[in-house]
């Protein structure tokens, strides 16, 4: 386990500790304070599978934490309009869940068990208590949650990104909003499609069982394995902290040279 790794996910974890939630801007703090809570998440992940005897399929949560990192970029990057942006996280979660409980009914129904679910609200009862605790710590917020639901439950909405972007269109916004980083967007092009291949089944276990055909071609080193999902989370952990930092000292939109370097 390299040291660098380590000492980024040290840096954010602590970070992410000491946020505090603005009382102007609640529900935008908390959704970039959850980001980067999962963001931690999959790095700690990335370590403990790092240690196992399969290293390469820490590629999995090292995907995840990039993926997450990204999120809070674009989402710092939306200017005035990240109150809305969080908000629109925020029921699309809601709805999702609910959405992942119909589907898990049905799994029920097919294959014969009988069992009673047990009683979550709607997502509408959710958002309602909500909203009237944003609405009185933030007046318009509460506004902003319910609007926010309302599209969220526009059909195959929860199917597609809170931007409405794809990956790579995400990595090119995101360049596009914070300057400093320049090649992000070929950067996050390049490893996010190696995390992806490496995050489905592949042939590639040839190389970690020595049983490949001629000479096994596909054959690769685990120090290689494992270096690919190190910097991926430590660039992840590194940017989820610097979001945290520059929206709690300063709460720019944009991160600076300085951030970045």
């Amino acid at each position: 386990m390299t040291d660098k790794l380590q000492v980024a996910l040290d840096l954010l974890d602590v970070a992410t500790a000491a946020f505090k939630p603005s009382e102007s801007q609640p529900l935008a703090d908390m959704v970039l304070r959850t980001l980067a809570q999962g963001v931690s998440d999959q790095v700690h992940a990335t370590q403990a599978v790092l240690r196992s005897r399969r290293p390469r399929a820490a590629n999995v949560n090292a995907r995840a934490a990039f993926e997450g990192a990204m999120d809070m970029l674009l989402l710092i990057g939306e200017g005035e309009g990240i109150n809305r942006a969080a908000a629109l996280v925020y029921a699309l979660e809601q709805v999702e869940t609910e959405e992942l409980r119909a589907r898990f009914r049905a799994v029920d129904v097919a294959m014969g068990i009988a069992r009673e679910p047990p009683a979550s609200p709607t997502p509408e009862e959710v958002v309602l208590a909500d909203a009237e605790a944003f609405e009185q710590q933030a007046p318009g917020h509460g506004t902003l949650v319910s609007d926010a639901l309302r599209e969220a439950r526009q059909p195959k909405r929860t199917r597609r990104h809170w931007s409405n972007l794809s990956r790579k269109e995400i990595a090119a916004e995101v360049e596009r909003r914070h300057p400093s980083i320049a090649g992000i967007a070929t950067l996050g092009d390049a490893l996010y499609g190696f995390a992806s291949m490496h995050s489905h089944p592949r042939l590639r276990v040839w190389s970690e069982t020595g049983d490949g055909l001629g000479g096994d071609p596909l054959r690769r080193s685990r120090t290689a394995d494992e270096l690919f999902p190190v910097d991926l989370s430590t660039i992840s952990a590194d940017f989820a902290r610097m979001v945290l930092e520059s929206r709690a000292n300063r709460g720019h939109h944009q991160l600076s040279g300085r951030d970045h370097g």
